[in-house]
């Protein structure tokens, strides 16, 4: 749920920068996490069905036919619609497109987070803001179309999601709990344009919590990381594509915030001002 959720990523902190100051933040939150979630949960039940269906007809325990991520996506599932009694063609294109779909909105958002922090630093239009940041995403990305490009995509992002993103999470929690003293107030300040409060026990699950759950997380990350290389790829590109990776992104992230002066109000600023 915490990276379905897209928690830690600016997703949701860039979308409420163009929300009116009057939306109900409460509301709107509770739906999102258990819609999403719930749907997910519906959907964890067909696919254990189906994972279970495949090892029974192949006589295979079920540890050998699941799998996650691309496996489970362009390996499994292809197989349990080519068991279907009829209709395999329509239901492996309604799979496909759903892929398609699921891809192009967690694109959206996710460079939509770039894209409006790059229009707010540097004063950038929207329209320059998307050539230069898919550009650069085009540059990066042609390393994944090699031949060893599924190797480094699995290995950038188990990093990149079990440290940087988690990490993130925690210290951003850390920082707002422990540091800010706002809690009651942000709380509060929900509260009042909201259909139902929030009560108290939103304080004890962002200073206590989360930041237990995920300091538990990363400890147990950890653990696995160096107990043996992960998915038994070798070292170098452990090191190469995991650990660099995860350093590099936190040295651009202190360059882009400080060592890159800020411009004057921004097309996005005074867009969020005049929508607001």
């Amino acid at each position: 749920m915490f990276f379905s959720l897209s928690i830690a990523f600016a997703i949701m902190v860039t979308y409420s920068s163009y929300l009116d100051k009057k939306t109900d933040v409460n509301n709107s939150g509770f739906i999102m996490a258990f819609a999403n979630s719930g749907f997910e949960f519906l959907a964890a039940i067909g696919v254990f069905a189906a994972i279970g269906f495949m090892a029974g007809v192949t006589g295979s325990d079920v540890s050998e036919v699941a799998a996650a991520g691309v496996g489970l996506a362009f390996v499994v599932f292809p197989q349990i619609i080519n068991e279907f009694p009829f209709l395999n063609g329509f239901f492996g294109a309604l799979f496909f497109l759903s892929l398609v779909l699921a891809g192009f909105t967690s694109f959206i958002s996710i460079l939509e987070v770039i894209i409006a922090a790059v229009m707010d630093k540097l004063r950038l239009t929207r329209k320059k803001a998307v050539s230069w940041v898919i550009g650069v995403c085009f540059v990066v990305s042609i390393a994944f179309s090699t031949g060893a490009g599924i190797i480094f995509l699995d290995i950038v992002d188990h990093f990149i999601n079990a440290y940087g993103i988690v990490v993130a999470g925690f210290l951003e929690v850390l920082l707002l709990g422990w540091f800010s003293k706002k809690l009651n107030q942000i709380r509060q300040e929900n509260n009042l344009v909201s259909d139902f409060s929030v009560g108290y026990w939103w304080n004890i699950m962002i200073k206590f919590v989360t930041p237990v759950v995920l300091l538990f997380m990363t400890i147990l990350n950890l653990i696995s990381e160096f107990s043996a290389n992960y998915e038994g790829y070798p070292t170098h590109a452990i090191v190469t594509f995991g650990w660099v990776m995860v350093l590099l992104s936190i040295v651009i992230a202190f360059v882009l915030a400080y060592a890159i002066r800020w411009k004057d109000e921004s097309p996005a600023v005074a867009n969020r001002e005049v929508s607001g």
